[in-house]
């Protein structure tokens, strides 16, 4: 990709603790066999890693635009 989409069209959350990179919010670019995955970070870093990684982001109240991460999820 020659320019990272929006924060607004990030649909996955990775879930594992990889490349420290946990809840941060992603996009899938790529699905290959034996459920391996192509994903891209808000920053433009990329991975292959495993389809049980991620997770659908869940709509929230307005901010569904700003990127999800365990530290704003805290009270």
């Amino acid at each position: 990709m020659d320019t990272m989409p929006t924060a607004s069209i990030l649909p996955y959350i990775y879930r594992w603790d990889r490349h420290s990179r946990k809840d941060q919010a992603c996009v899938v670019t790529a699905r290959g066999k034996m459920n391996s995955i192509r994903v891209e970070f808000a920053d433009g870093y990329i991975m292959v890693t495993s389809g049980n990684a991620i997770r659908r982001r869940k709509p929230c109240d307005g901010t569904a635009d700003k990127p999800i991460t365990w530290r704003d999820a805290r009270p």
